[in-house]
């Protein structure tokens, strides 16, 4: 089954992946729900309490440094 992966705290979309669905977990950064299709200048973002995509502006997310992880 196709999966959409995305960052576990920020909800950020990461791609896209193939798993059996009894491996689809949510709390694992793993949704069988799409994300909307994103146009410039915005980025898929997943809300796991409504378990649904929003799309919201790139200038919402600073680039992390490098000694942030």
């Amino acid at each position: 089954m196709k999966v959409y992966l995305f960052h576990v705290e920020s909800g950020l979309f990461l791609g896209e992946d193939f798993l059996p669905s009894e491996e689809i977990d949510e709390s694992e950064g793993i949704t069988a729900l799409a994300p909307p299709a994103a146009h410039p200048g915005s980025v898929p973002v997943f809300d796991r309490p409504t378990g649904s995509w929003k799309l919201l502006p790139v200038s919402a997310y600073k680039p992390r440094k490098a000694d942030d992880d």
